[in-house]
């Protein structure tokens, strides 16, 4: 799945629309509209959240194209190869959007520890390794989805 990721970011492509302003307001909206914050991060409280959300971390690389929902049920094995269902908008983000979506995806329908297995796979086959302060607030993201 990580080989599969990585073949998807590493197409060269037109900029798309990102996906990062209009999910990072979705967030925002549930938290200021009283929604329960999701775990781990009902452990801290409501503004710090939001603030944190708010505050991306600087990106120093380039956006590349990215699948929306790389989640384990989107992952279909053709001829032994794994790839991504398509019905999705395409969009242009850093790869940690997808990254963080696809990691909390394996973890959940195996192990945390596939979580490596994905994340050496995609490196393996040419993807930049992650930036884990981008990954962390990704995930925060992508926790109200």
């Amino acid at each position: 799945m990580g080989e599969s990721l990585a073949a998807l970011h590493l197409v060269r492509a037109e900029a798309m629309p990102a996906r990062t302003p209009d999910e990072v307001a979705a967030a925002v909206a549930a938290i200021d509209a009283g929604a329960e914050l999701p775990a781990p991060f009902d452990r801290v409280s409501r503004e710090t959240v939001r603030s944190h959300l708010l505050t991306m971390p600087e990106v120093d690389r380039p956006s590349v194209p990215t699948h929306g929902t790389p989640v384990v049920s989107a992952a279909v094995l053709v001829d032994g190869v794994v790839e991504w269902d398509r019905s999705d908008s395409p969009g242009f983000d850093p790869a940690e959007r997808d990254l963080a979506i696809a990691v909390r995806s394996v973890a959940e329908a195996f192990s945390a520890e596939a979580s490596r297995t994905f994340i050496d796979g995609y490196v393996g086959a040419g993807g930049q390794l992650p930036s884990m302060v981008l990954i962390d607030w990704y995930g925060l993201v992508a926790a109200f989805r």
